[in-house]
């Protein structure tokens, strides 16, 4: 078209130079035009490649969400699975729960039904306890009615008055001599190794040790006066006592003789006793001693350690004046009770030759108190059954 338009002009113009500078022109737009066609065709060109780019783009970007959706829909039914899981563990949990609860109620209540049950058993062994602590006050009074009564039969209502008159007359000089009695019976070696050496090293010196033999044939007078100590004495009785044959008769009242011996020849203001297998604690007469003067008393008895069948050594608390809390080892009293001896009929009286005595003793109203410390070693006897017919009072 622009070539016959141009011919055209040239027609009408001829060689007009306008008409070669509209050529020039028509020739530079064509080539712009031509330029510009070009350039759109390389533009459609790239918007097609661009077009084709973005298609691979969005094709790629749709499949990497396609991925990513279907590892979000993964992801999602995973946790589903877990809070499936979970309200399935609490479900279980809270049933566990409900059951423990259940039990714990179930026993709770056994629990407190037990406790009622204990505490209508506790209430019940409050009222028997109280019933028997009355019963055993009872039984307690009715004892001591029943030793007063048999001490009044055997104990001369004249003594009652006698000691109260030597005790006023007979004041307790500052450092008194203390006899310690022992009756021994064929136990040469506990005698001279336990029982004379813990007497005899006492921290109180001032003491004689009268020690007489129920008729013993072993070696206790030879290990006896090899101990070479001024204020030990010993006698062996001629002859070994009689007792009943009942085993349990005669230890209540074997060595009786040979106790009330060591008895009568004992000098000290004070008196006191040590079975011949038994041992004193080191400062036993110093305390005892110097508590007598303190409380002006006339008879003093202590707790004391005691070895059972196994070996143990337990503590005899003393607490009272009274069968078995107190044994002859464990007194001290003045010396006008040497007129009250031992009775070797005490078994008559299903009694201990020792309590036996001691109840005619307090009878006779001496004031009697407990020293705090244990302070005697009382062994369980170990001799042969053959042998156990020990010269030392019953305790």
């Amino acid at each position: 078209m622009t070539g016959r338009l141009w011919q055209k002009l040239r027609a009408l113009w001829g060689s007009d130079e306008r008409l070669d500078s509209l050529e020039s022109a028509a020739k530079a737009a064509a080539e712009r035009a031509a330029a510009l066609e070009a350039a759109l065709a390389d533009g459609q060109r790239d918007l097609r490649r661009q077009r084709e780019g973005a298609a691979d783009a969005l094709a790629a970007a749709r499949a990497a969400l396609r991925d990513e959706i279907g590892a979000v829909a993964s992801g999602l039914k995973a946790l589903e699975d877990i809070v499936s899981s979970m309200e399935l563990e609490r479900r279980r949990r809270d049933t566990e729960r409900h059951a423990h609860e259940a039990e714990h109620q179930a026993e709770r209540a056994a629990h407190e039904a037990k406790t009622r049950r204990l505490d209508e058993q506790v209430g019940a062994l409050q009222a028997l306890r109280a019933e028997l602590e009355q019963v055993r006050h009872r039984v307690a009074h009715q004892t001591e009615q029943v030793d007063i009564l048999k001490s009044r039969m055997e104990v001369d209502a004249a003594l009652i008055a006698e000691f109260q008159e030597w005790k006023a007359s007979h004041t307790l000089s500052v450092r008194p001599l203390v006899s310690v009695c022992v009756a021994t019976y064929n136990r040469a070696q506990l005698l001279a190794e336990r029982c004379l050496p813990s007497v005899l090293g006492q921290s109180y010196e001032h003491l004689e040790v009268v020690v007489v033999g129920d008729g013993c044939t072993d070696e206790t007078a030879r290990r006896v006066a090899a101990i070479r100590d001024p204020r030990l004495r010993f006698l062996n009785l001629e002859h070994r006592s009689d007792y009943p044959a009942d085993p349990l008769r005669r230890w209540m009242v074997a060595g009786t003789p040979a106790l009330n011996k060591a008895l009568a020849r004992s000098r000290g203001e004070l008196i006191t006793h040590l079975d011949d297998d038994d041992e004193y604690l080191p400062q036993r007469l110093e305390k005892l001693v110097g508590f007598i003067r303190d409380e002006a008393c006339d008879l003093v008895w202590h707790p004391f350690w005691y070895e059972d069948h196994e070996g143990r050594w337990l503590l005899n608390d003393a607490g009272e004046f009274a069968f078995a809390r107190v044994t002859t080892s464990s007194v001290v009293y003045r010396s006008w009770f040497k007129k009250i001896p031992w009775d070797p009929e005490a078994h008559l009286l299903m009694e201990p030759g020792d309590w036996n005595r001691f109840r005619r003793l307090r009878f006779v109203g001496p004031v009697c108190r407990r020293f705090p410390e244990p302070l005697l070693r009382h062994y369980r006897e170990r001799r042969p059954a053959r042998e156990a017919e020990s010269s030392g009072s019953a305790s």
